[in-house]
């Protein structure tokens, strides 16, 4: 593999590690907050338990209470909402960073190339050597410049 290859797949790499550690930063938030919701549920259910057989609240409230936790499904829905916020961040962020890697990538490899056929052909071809803000602003301005 050419020094070009190598270095597009430390970048690869480094990219791919990126992303993943950004997901698994969203799990893990997944997980403490799921965890946090049943901690609490299990402590309130075992304190009106205990409030039915202290002779506190009747058998009833607590079954409206249960009942009423069936309600709390517009806090699921909200922890939901919260869960699917913290997953679309991750995917922000992984795809900047893969987008972020591209414009660099691109001008590895082409300077590369252009290096190889120079050097291997005995060819001047007078190229301008590409740098990530010039890749990027061809992308933006001139897409139909690259080659």
């Amino acid at each position: 593999m050419d020094y070009a290859h190598n270095e597009t797949e430390k970048l690869l790499k480094k990219t791919e590690r990126r992303v993943s550690d950004e997901y698994r930063q969203a799990e893990r938030e997944v997980a403490r907050k799921l965890s946090d919701y049943l901690k609490s549920f299990a402590r309130k259910d075992a304190m009106w338990a205990q409030w039915v057989k202290d002779g506190k609240k009747t058998a009833q409230e607590y079954k409206d209470w249960r009942v009423g936790q069936i309600a709390m499904g517009q806090r699921w829905e909200a922890m939901r909402e919260t869960l699917a916020e913290d997953f679309h961040h991750a995917n922000q962020i992984a795809g900047s960073i893969v987008n972020g890697h591209v414009p660099e990538v691109y001008a590895l490899n082409h300077n590369y190339a252009t290096y190889e056929v120079e050097s291997g052909l005995g060819v001047d071809t007078s190229y301008t050597l590409y740098d990530r803000q010039t890749v990027e602003r061809l992308m933006r301005d001139d897409p139909q410049m690259l080659p």
